[in-house]
């Protein structure tokens, strides 16, 4: 069971005992609200286009922003990944992350496969976001 939150409760109107207050409900909905959200399954690849990476994150401005400005050490940043070249986009995070297990194991062959599918000149499609510099990659608005 989900609760939205530890002590939050709302009266029973019937007895006027508290029950939680999202008993039962998915986590996404709290009585008749649905709140969005938004996740990212991505791939980039380098200018020689040898290597792929594939992660998912929530913000996929930000995400490419620290892998063009080098900001974190890894993978990226050692095989110089910055070019966005595939990206899907989910509502449950669960979903994304199986989908980025699923293509994590595939073989280069496929994940070539499902590139080009949706962008057969492998251009960087973040180049014409406007991408903000290192410093402001966490601090956008």
């Amino acid at each position: 069971m989900f609760y939205a939150a530890w002590n939050s409760v709302i009266p029973n109107r019937r007895r006027g005992i508290p029950r939680p207050l999202a008993l039962r409900l998915p986590p996404r909905e709290i009585g008749r609200v649905r709140v969005a959200y938004n996740f990212y399954v991505y791939m980039l690849t380098n200018r020689w286009k040898n290597v792929l990476y594939t992660d998912v994150t929530n913000d996929l401005l930000r995400r490419g922003c620290e892998h063009r400005n080098k900001v974190h050490d890894g993978f990226t940043k050692m095989y110089n990944c910055g070019r966005l070249v595939y990206f899907e986009w989910y509502q449950d995070i669960r979903q994304a992350i199986e989908r980025e297990t699923q293509i994590k194991k595939w073989s280069r062959a496929k994940k070539d496969a499902l590139v080009a599918s949706m962008n057969p000149e492998w251009r960087d499609l973040s180049e014409e976001w406007n991408v903000p510099e290192a410093e402001d990659c966490s601090t956008r608005i």
